[in-house]
C-alpha cells in the first residue's frame, strides 16, 4: 500500500524529562537516514490552546495546521517524503498517517496539516489523513469475504432523534451497487415501531429491525449479525472512563441512559468486522490523559474505528451518516470483486464527510463575507471532528468465488474449514519447514476450488 506513516513516541530523556520523538516509519519512496529521532518541539498546550478558542481566529485552523506541518517538515526524511507526496500533483492517493505511542502527540489535531500550496491535506483527496493506533504487535491477517457485506446499526441517543440516521442509513444499503444487509437495533420505541412498519411494507430482505431491550440483547444481536461494518449512534464519554452511553425504550421514555459499553466489552464480539463508526460525542477524543474510544476499539481488535474529537450536534452526526456510507459503499462495490485480493485503507471515506462539515457554512454566510471553502475551512474546526484510528497493517480482504448451488450446510462447512486453515497458516512460525507450509497452502487451495464447484 502506497502510504507515508511518521511514527511518534514518547521518550525520557537524559535530564529524566519525557519528550516525543518521531521518525519516518513508511514512505511512498525512499529517503535518506528514516530512522534518525526528531524531537516534536511544539508545546501541545499551546496548540490546543489555539485550536480550542470559541470562536477560532479567523484563520485559526489554518495556523495549527502550519505549525504542525512545520514540525513534521523539520526531519529531513520526513520533509523529503512530504515533497514526493504532496508536491508531485500526482492524482494517486497517498495517505498520510499518525503513528501515536505518545498521549501528548495524540492529543494534536494532526487532521489539520496545511501546505502552503496545497492547502488542507485532509480535504484534498489524495492526502487523507488517519491514526495507527499502536496498541498492538503487527501482524498480518487476512479476511475472506462472501457476501452480502452485514452493516449493524445501533440507533439510540437518548434526546436525539435518530429517524435521520436510520433513513440514511436506509437509502445508502437500497441504492448500493454491493449486495448489503442492514440490521438496525433501534432503542426508542416509538421510532423502532415505525422503522418496523416500513420495513414489513417494504417487504425488501436487506432491511431488518429489533428494538434494543438492554446490554445483554445487544450485545447478542453484535455476536449473532456479525457485523463487517459496526454503526453506533449514542452518547459518549471522552473522560479517563471513555464509554459508549445507549439506551432501552423505557430509558427515552425517563430520559436517561442505562446501556453503558466500554469498548472491551465489545472485544470479540464481531469476528467477520473492518470498521466501527462511532457517530458520538468524543469518540475519538484523545487527551494527554487518556485515550479515545476509537483508538480503544482498534486495541479491542477491531482493525479500524472512526470517532468523533469533539462533541457534536445531531445535525452534524447526520450529516457525516448521510455522507459516509453511499461512497463508502460504492468505493467497496469497486474492490470487493470475486476472486480477487485488496487492501482496505479507510482514510478516503472520511473524504466527502469533511467537505460537507466545511460547506454547510456556505449556506449561512452573509452576502458581505467573501470567503470560500478554502477560508471556511480555516475558520471553522468542525471537518477535523471526524479522525480514523486503524491498527498498524493494513486489512486485507479477499473476496471469495462461491457457486451458487452449494448447499448451506456445504458452503458453511467449506467456509469454516477455509477460515481455520488460514489463520493456522498466518500463525506458523517462521522457522516452520516448507514441506509444511506448502501443505497447507494446497489445502487451503483446495478448499477454495471446492467452494467455485458445485458437490
Amino acid at each position: 500500500m502506497r502510504r507515508l506513516v511518521v511514527r511518534l513516541a514518547g521518550e525520557v530523556d537524559a535530564d529524566g524529562r519525557e519528550s516525543v520523538k518521531f521518525f519516518l516509519d513508511q514512505a511512498p519512496v525512499d529517503v535518506a537516514n528514516p530512522g534518525q529521532l526528531h524531537r516534536l518541539t511544539c508545546d501541545a498546550d499551546t496548540v490546543l490552546a489555539v485550536f480550542g478558542r470559541t470562536p477560532l481566529d479567523g484563520d485559526g485552523v489554518r495556523k495549527v495546521g502550519e505549525m504542525l506541518l512545520d514540525e513534521l517538515r523539520a526531519h529531513p526524511a520526513v520533509r523529503a517524503a512530504l515533497e514526493v507526496a504532496v508536491r508531485t500533483g500526482t492524482s494517486a492517493q497517498c495517505p498520510i498517517y499518525l503513528r501515536l505511542s505518545s498521549d501528548e502527540a495524540a492529543a494534536l489535531p494532526w487532521e489539520t496539516l496545511f501546505d502552503e500550496r496545497s492547502h488542507f491535506l485532509a480535504l484534498d483527496g489524495r492526502w487523507p489523513i488517519g491514526r495507527i493506533s499502536d496498541l498492538l504487535p503487527q501482524e498480518r491477517d487476512l479476511r475472506y469475504f462472501d457476501p452480502p457485506l452485514n452493516l449493524l446499526g445501533v440507533l439510540s441517543a437518548v434526546g436525539v432523534d435518530a429517524r435521520p440516521q436510520w433513513e440514511h442509513l436506509r437509502d445508502a444499503v437500497l441504492r448500493s451497487p454491493l449486495d448489503v444487509r442492514l440490521r438496525a437495533v433501534i432503542g426508542d420505541g416509538d421510532l423502532y415501531a415505525a422503522v418496523a412498519a416500513e420495513i414489513w411494507e417494504l417487504g425488501d430482505a436487506r432491511l431488518t429491525a429489533a428494538p434494543l431491550a438492554g446490554k445483554a440483547e445487544l450485545m447478542e444481536e453484535i455476536t449473532t449479525f456479525d457485523p463487517h461494518v459496526l454503526h453506533l449512534f449514542s452518547h459518549g464519554r471522552g473522560d479517563y472512563s471513555p464509554r459508549l452511553e445507549l439506551a432501552t425504550a423505557r430509558d427515552h421514555l425517563l430520559g436517561r441512559s442505562s446501556v453503558i459499553v466500554e469498548p472491551g466489552e465489545l472485544r470479540g464480539l464481531a469476528p467477520s468486522a473492518w470498521l466501527v463508526v462511532l457517530n458520538s460525542c468524543l469518540g475519538g477524543a484523545d487527551t494527554p490523559d487518556t485515550r479515545s474510544l476509537a483508538h480503544r476499539m482498534v486495541g479491542a481488535g477491531y482493525p479500524a474505528a472512526i470517532g468523533m474529537r469533539e462533541p457534536i450536534t445531531d445535525t452534524d452526526g447526520h450529516l457525516i451518516t448521510g455522507s459516509l456510507y453511499p461512497a463508502l459503499l460504492a468505493r467497496l462495490a469497486t474492490l470487493l470483486v470475486p476472486g480477487t485480493v485488496v487492501e482496505l485503507d479507510w482514510s478516503t471515506d472520511l473524504h466527502q464527510p469533511r467537505q460537507r462539515l466545511r460547506d454547510k457554512y456556505l449556506d449561512v454566510i452573509g452576502p458581505d463575507d467573501p470567503a470560500g471553502p478554502s477560508e471556511l475551512a480555516a475558520r471553522h474546526r468542525d471537518w477535523t471532528v471526524p479522525v480514523l484510528d486503524v491498527r498498524p497493517e493494513p486489512l486485507t480482504v479477499e473476496t471469495l468465488e462461491i457457486h451458487p448451488a452449494l448447499t448451506d450446510e456445504r458452503r458453511t462447512y467449506l467456509l469454516t474449514l477455509l477460515r481455520q486453515t488460514s489463520r493456522l497458516r498466518l500463525d506458523l512460525h517462521a522457522a516452520t519447514p516448507a514441506a509444511a507450509m506448502a501443505e497447507i497452502d494446497q489445502r487451503i487451495t483446495r478448499t477454495k476450488q471446492q467452494l467455485r464447484h458445485r458437490r
